[in-house]
């Protein structure tokens, strides 16, 4: 286990964390973790997550699958605003909202064009990943690498119906 674990944890589940961003102060602990080592501090962080979520069941679960759906976000929430731009909001809509809008088509699908075990595999990932980046931050840098799934899952289904490929 990551030394920064609970502090990650924690950014996604307190008060202030949002499905898109998460809290970045972390000041209200610095009494209790004054003369901890790393794992301690990293410790505490975890159990103040786990005391929040338990005392905030539904606001918990909410914010939980909240970030799911953020998973699938085509925007990123930036902490400076002077980063953030219409133009790549724009490009990252139409790239990966297309990828995604193809990757719905397929499932969609999946009643008349069986998903093959390659695309149920490839599938399961992507998904699962969502559910995993939930339970501490969604963050686009992290799901970026599993959008070659999404991509290579588009293709399949798009090399079938274009060159009329049998679809199991």
């Amino acid at each position: 286990m990551s030394s920064r674990s609970g502090i990650t944890f924690e950014y996604g589940n307190s008060e202030e964390a949002r499905p898109n961003s998460y809290n970045d102060d972390l000041s209200k602990y610095e009494k209790e973790i004054k003369n901890l080592d790393e794992i301690d501090i990293d410790k505490l962080y975890f159990s103040k997550a786990i005391e929040w979520i338990k005392n905030n069941k539904i606001k918990a679960i909410r914010l939980y699958g909240l970030k799911i759906l953020n998973y699938f976000n085509y925007k990123v929430e930036l902490k400076t605003q002077e980063e953030a731009s219409v133009s790549k909001d724009i490009i990252m809509l139409l790239t990966y909202g297309l990828i995604l809008l193809i990757f719905l088509i397929r499932l969609i699908l999946t009643s008349t064009y069986r998903l093959d075990n390659f695309e149920k595999f490839i599938t399961f990932l992507y998904v699962s990943n969502a559910f995993l980046l939930a339970i501490f931050i969604i963050k686009i840098r992290l799901r970026l690498p599993f959008d070659l799934l999404l991509i290579a899952i588009a293709g399949v289904f798009l090399d079938k119906i274009i060159f009329n490929r049998p679809i199991e």
